[in-house]
């Protein structure tokens, strides 16, 4: 985890998960605040400190729906899902195939 000090830039992300009281190192509890939407933050209360993160800038990302689609094609990426469900059955296969050498060299 990480402590935080005045001025510090990190991911959103890590901000909101990884971040430590600088006085006692606690895992800080986030609340977002979005009253002025053209400044959204949240607010972090501990140790008689406030902690507060703004969100200043995003970064945008913008793709064709068709594009992204045959990139994922393209690269063989297959859903999770499927990925685990081919895992879980070779490793139920992998027992089969044991069982029949063992068979075999007896």
């Amino acid at each position: 985890m990480t402590r935080i000090e005045d001025g510090a830039v990190a991911r959103l992300h890590y901000a909101l998960t990884d971040s430590q009281c600088s006085n006692c190192s606690a895992q800080l509890e986030w609340n977002a605040v979005f009253d002025n939407i053209s400044l959204p933050k949240y607010i972090a209360r501990h140790c008689g400190k406030i902690y507060t993160i703004s969100i200043e800038t995003v970064k945008f990302d913008v793709r064709d729906e068709n594009e992204e689609r045959q990139e994922k094609v393209s690269e063989g990426k297959e859903p999770h899902a499927i990925l685990m469900a081919k895992g879980m059955k070779r490793r139920q296969q992998e027992p089969a195939k044991k069982e029949t050498r063992t068979a075999k060299e007896s």
